[in-house]
């Protein structure tokens, strides 16, 4: 009888977990993965007489399942739309084609943590969105999850001590700044310089440059004289010269912006020395005297350091 009563409970156990088991896996194959994406919206700028707008997309795949045959288009009807610069998980493939009004990103897969970001630039003469439409496709079902950047579990979990640092830097930044600026001022100008920088280097086609601009905002105008001046002197080209002469030359004519005194000085400067590599003395001396005019201690700083001649 004892016997009898092991191999029941023995039997229903097994029975029991079986069913389950096959409960269990049935229902975790109809568990659609995930395609989480996100889309930094653009600060629309004007530049000579062009409306321009830059965008991040960024897709991933957040779950245990992988994403297969997968399809990102961008639209921005009516309104030309360029591909400029695109990042990814290390090794990941990816292939894209421009239409007339859209981007089509695709991508064999995307596995636990993979992803892909995609910086785009919109241009017209009138008007341009703030971001344009995204949509995914995949022969495989799953569930897309428009994600904002700002509200990331990551950036709330460092609230506490970012939010009182930014407020430190900025006070900090108003006691040193010549001239009255105030704080709105500020915080827009600390927002806009980055994009400021990408659309510049977009304009004049210079891809290295996008792609360093639009992975973060954290880039001064003050810094990019020297630095872009540094790139002009190891061009290979007189084309290529003109090209980094050109950039400074938007971002210092740009009017979307307040740029302080000595950071409009210090890209007038060394605007004035590309001007002289490229033989246009006249040029040379008028964006010297122009940095002269801007900011005349900043101008005297920087001609101690560097000359006035090439």
């Amino acid at each position: 009888m004892d016997n009898f009563e092991t191999i029941f409970v023995t039997t229903l156990t097994t029975l029991v977990v079986t069913v389950l088991a096959g409960i269990a896996v049935e229902y975790f194959k109809k568990i659609k993965p995930k395609l989480v994406y996100s889309i930094k919206e653009s600060i629309p700028i004007t530049l000579q007489d062009v409306k321009i707008g830059a965008n991040v997309i960024e897709v991933h795949n957040p779950s245990s399942k992988t994403v297969k045959d997968i399809t990102l288009r961008i639209k921005s009807s009516g309104v030309d739309i360029k591909n400029s610069g695109v990042n990814s998980t290390t090794g990941l493939d990816y292939d894209i084609v421009e239409l007339e009004d859209s981007i089509e990103v695709k991508i064999p897969f995307l596995k636990f943590k993979d992803y892909v970001s995609i910086t785009t630039i919109m241009e017209d003469r009138y008007h341009i969105p703030n971001k344009p439409e995204v949509t995914i496709r995949s022969p495989d079902q799953f569930k897309s999850i428009l994600e904002s950047k700002q509200d990331t579990s990551k950036i709330k979990h460092f609230d506490f001590i970012v939010v009182p640092a930014t407020i430190s830097a900025i006070v900090v930044a108003i006691t040193l700044t010549k001239g009255s600026y105030s704080l709105s001022t500020l915080i827009s100008a600390r927002k806009e310089q980055a994009t400021q920088l990408t659309l510049a280097a977009t304009k004049v086609n210079l891809p290295y440059l996008v792609s360093r601009y639009s992975t973060g905002d954290d880039f001064k105008y003050y810094t990019q004289g020297p630095y872009i001046y540094t790139l002009a002197l190891n061009s290979s080209t007189k084309e290529e010269t003109q090209k980094y002469y050109d950039f400074l030359e938007i971002v210092v004519a740009q009017t979307t912006v307040e740029i302080n005194p000595p950071s409009k000085a210090s890209l007038e400067f060394f605007l004035g020395r590309i001007s002289l590599m490229l033989g246009k003395e006249n040029d040379g001396k008028s964006w010297y005297t122009a940095s002269m005019n801007t900011d005349e201690t900043e101008y005297l700083y920087l001609k101690s350091i560097y000359g006035i001649n090439n």
